[in-house]
């Protein structure tokens, strides 16, 4: 059944009212691939229209674009609010119906794509929940056989699938109420818990009957088998009682300093990366839907060759031996220690107030230094603050709690609130013996106090927006910035590709509006209270359906990881990067830069 029409016209098309869908695609058969570009326009349906928005000027190009607009009355679904729980948790149902309808009907699915999903529910562009009608914007790969147009099976698809899609998915009747109800509980109650972690100052809480377990590092769907189900150890269970699923129990981490310890393979990484994304509720069935974090929470790690600029890292960094003060850091290629340093204050200054940090991804000189260590270097041999050192003053400065895995030094111990030790997956509170512990150590090491403090920093983002660079992502959690590939990939909440191509937009933007300068944290926060506000393609000059939404907290990464041409560079008129180590510091735009190769 062709059910699309020709409503009206867009651009240069000139297509009569009346004129159908489906004969146009097929009088194209056989006809050279440029040919499909007259399509653009708008097609009528009962109910609802199809607007074609863009067609791809070859196979290979990317896909064209593509609008449908269903009347909201025609679903039987109610809108309440853009920022609401209820419209997040339909949206997100909706493009997976759609999905999985498109995955078992391979002669349109070949042709039509939508933004696929992922465990998390992130609000997206693919489907968008409006007052008066649900709009879906999709993608479609124009058939071809080499460069000769498909029509027929344009047609099938188009003309004909896409109706049926919206018959099978959308319309009143064909979506599972039941389904939909759980779905919009888990947000819902997800929601709900990240307001009582505020409420009773804790930083996370994990349900009992969790299970945190993944396939796999490239699966991130629950393991089948031998998944062992969370249960709160007596010390730190807490009830808490949710819209949807009533009175349950868990795991509470309060504020402060907690280690998450014990042996290799028993969980302790698996819980914090499982914290990392636990800012996103989860699907039903995904064994993570009753954990919550505090929502600015931020994973740190070292990032070897990851750019800093003009970030004051004196609390961290003492004297050089060069006698280079650090109070305007820059460097194009950092070492482990000042790239982890660097990311905390980073993190700070946009309001982190949860590092999640492990042991294994950290490097270990800027982590701790043991007193055996402190034996045999004198004070001005090691210019490095341990972390450890400091993370106290993090917390007491900035309010920001530390959950730290650790199984390799006991150093830790000197300053944990709370000790976690995960046996086999379950845990366990070990605070108890790590306070006998505790008490048997010898002194540790005590720096003098630091001076704290956050403040804007000026980017020259002019030097970027003179070339235009094109910014495109790759994956979720890379973008390529010109020639520089920025690796966003230290962040735990870069779940979907679709987050760093909103990333993509945001800097692009920024480019494109000649910004002289890029003010960090201001113009972070301002790109987040806009996507807040208005969804996550504001950013896009054209309607997209393949954008997510991000953080303050990662906009912000994606800024401070921008690789600024040289002086030499910028003069010649090329697009160009310093490759200089933080050994030996970078002078030029970005700063002062000194260096240090940790």
């Amino acid at each position: 059944m062709e059910a699309w029409r020709m409503k009206d016209a867009l651009g240069p098309v000139r297509a009569q009212r009346g004129c159908d869908l489906g004969s146009r695609l097929r009088a194209l058969e056989g006809a050279p691939y440029p040919a499909y570009r007259d399509l653009r326009g708008r097609y009528g349906l009962e109910p609802g229209g199809l607007e074609i928005l863009h067609v791809q000027p070859d196979p290979f190009a990317p896909p064209s674009r593509l609008r449908v607009r269903v009347p909201l009355e025609a679903t039987g679904l109610v809108s309440v609010g853009y920022c609401s729980e209820r419209t997040l948790a339909t949206e997100d149902f909706l493009a997976r119906a759609i999905e999985r309808w498109l995955h078992a009907h391979r002669d349109v699915g070949a042709v039509v794509r939508i933004d696929p999903s992922v465990q998390q529910i992130l609000r997206r562009t693919a489907v968008r929940l409006r007052p008066t009608e649900v709009e879906l914007l999709l993608s479609a790969d124009l058939p071809a056989r080499g460069r000769r147009i498909e029509g027929r099976r344009a047609a099938i698809a188009l003309a004909e699938g896409l109706p049926r899609m919206v018959r099978e998915t959308i319309l009143r009747g064909s979506w599972d109420a039941a389904a939909l109800a759980r779905h919009c509980a888990c947000v819902e109650d997800h929601a709900a818990l990240t307001g009582i972690l505020g409420e009773r100052g804790w930083v996370a809480f994990i349900a009992d009957g969790t299970r945190l377990a993944r396939r796999s590092g490239e699966d991130d769907t629950p393991l089948a088998e031998g998944n062992v189900p969370f249960v709160a150890p007596p010390e730190l269970a807490a009830e808490v009682v949710l819209p949807n699923a009533g009175r349950i129990r868990g795991t509470a981490v309060p504020a402060g300093i907690t280690l998450l310890c014990g042996g290799g393979f028993h969980g302790k990484s698996t819980l914090l990366r499982a914290l990392a994304v636990a800012v996103y509720p989860h699907i039903p069935g995904d064994g993570r839907e009753r954990i919550a974090t505090e929502p600015t929470a931020m994973a740190i790690r070292a990032e070897d060759g990851r750019a800093i600029t003009h970030v004051d890292l004196g609390v961290f960094i003492g004297a050089l031996p060069n006698g280079k003060d650090v109070n305007a850091f820059g460097t194009n290629n950092a070492s482990g220690s000042t790239s982890q340093a660097a990311s905390i204050l980073e993190a700070l200054a946009v309001g982190c107030r949860c590092l999640l940090i492990d042991e294994d991804t950290s490097a270990t000189n800027f982590l701790l230094r043991d007193p055996w260590v402190a034996r045999l270097l004198r004070p001005e041999q090691e210019p490095i603050i341990p972390l450890l050192s400091r993370v106290r003053e993090i917390h007491e400065h900035f309010g920001a709690s530390v959950i730290l895995v650790v199984g390799g030094s006991g150093e830790a111990f000197r300053v944990a609130d709370r000790v976690i030790v995960m046996d086999s997956y379950r845990p366990q509170d070990a605070s108890a013996r790590v306070e006998e512990i505790r008490a048997a150590m010898g002194p540790g090491i005590v720096p003098p106090p630091a001076s704290w403090a956050t403040h804007s920093r000026d980017l020259p983002l002019r030097m970027l927006a003179a070339r235009g660079p094109r910014v495109r992502a790759l994956g979720a959690k890379r973008l390529l910035v010109g020639r520089s590939e920025i690796d966003l990939s230290a962040s735990g909440a870069l779940v979907h590709p679709s987050q760093a191509r909103a990333l993509a937009t945001i800097l692009t933007d920024s480019l494109e509006r000649r910004l002289e300068r890029a003010c960090l944290p201001e113009i972070a926060l301002d790109a987040a209270a806009r996507l807040e506000a208005e969804g996550p393609g504001v950013f896009s000059p054209a309607p997209r359906g393949d954008l997510a939404e991000v953080r303050v907290q990662e906009i912000a990464m994606l800024f401070d990881r921008l690789r600024w041409p040289s002086e030499r560079a910028e003069d010649s008129g090329t697009q160009g990067e310093s490759r200089e180590s933080d050994g030996l510091g970078v002078a030029g735009e970005h700063g002062t830069g000194t260096g240090f190769s940790g």
